[in-house]
């Protein structure tokens, strides 16, 4: 079963469910956490207020064989008080995720990869000036892969995959560098991102694994 949790603390509530029924051949059973951590500069009279994502991938299988088993996203949130909220209908999702096989984890095929979206509602720039307008920076922490700097390590018995994390333009969010910011406006907008498992030159094998990455939000 892969699960996806998003949690936020203080200011703002997220949960993401991945789930899956089988991860075979490289892995047996892993967990993926990954912490978000949100402040905006409108915040500084009341406060940092860090909102927690937390991203638990769980894997399990029965067999090692050259497929990856099925499962999905579900996503629920709260968001109190912020620049934007969540759409409601983004508070909870289903996302299927198929079955995938072991050749499948390369960089160029989307069957290892799900998109992570997040629709934005009732934001308010609050800033009449163009050239105070506020941006969404984001960045995503945690260690990286030994062999691969630019993708996130993956701890545990198993060996052979990292995680590739990238924005809606295919930048790739390299761990403890900022992506550029995004413009944003008074309104709806949408945050797309790509997790993407793909190999890392080492021998596939399977096991249990582990990752934990941070993301942090700002508004400047």
């Amino acid at each position: 079963m892969l699960r996806l949790l998003l949690v936020t603390s203080t200011r703002q509530l997220i949960l993401l469910w991945l789930t899956s029924n089988q991860f075979q051949y490289s892995l047996k059973k892993g967990q993926l956490l990954l912490l978000l951590f949100q402040r905006s500069r409108l915040m500084k009279l009341i406060g940092i207020f860090p909102v927690l994502l937390l991203f638990s991938l769980v894997t399990t299988s029965n067999a090692v064989i050259n497929t990856f088993g099925d499962g999905h996203v579900s996503m629920t949130g709260q968001i109190q008080e912020s620049a934007c909220s969540i759409h409601t209908d983004d508070i909870w999702q289903e996302i299927p995720f198929g079955t995938i096989n072991h050749r499948d984890i390369i960089e160029t095929n989307t069957k290892a990869s799900r998109l992570l979206k997040i629709r934005l509602v009732n934001c308010t720039q609050k800033q009449d000036d163009e050239k105070d307008r506020l941006g969404i920076v984001m960045m995503f922490e945690g260690e990286r892969d030994t062999n691969s700097p630019d993708l996130f390590a993956v701890q545990g018995a198993a060996r052979g995959m990292g995680l590739k994390i990238s924005d809606y333009q295919g930048l790739q969010a390299r761990p403890g560098e900022e992506l550029p910011a995004v413009d944003f406006y008074d309104g709806e907008n949408e945050m797309v991102y790509r997790l993407h498992l793909i190999k890392n030159g080492v021998q596939a094998k399977e096991g249990e694994w582990s990752s934990v990455v941070r993301f942090i939000v700002a508004y400047r």
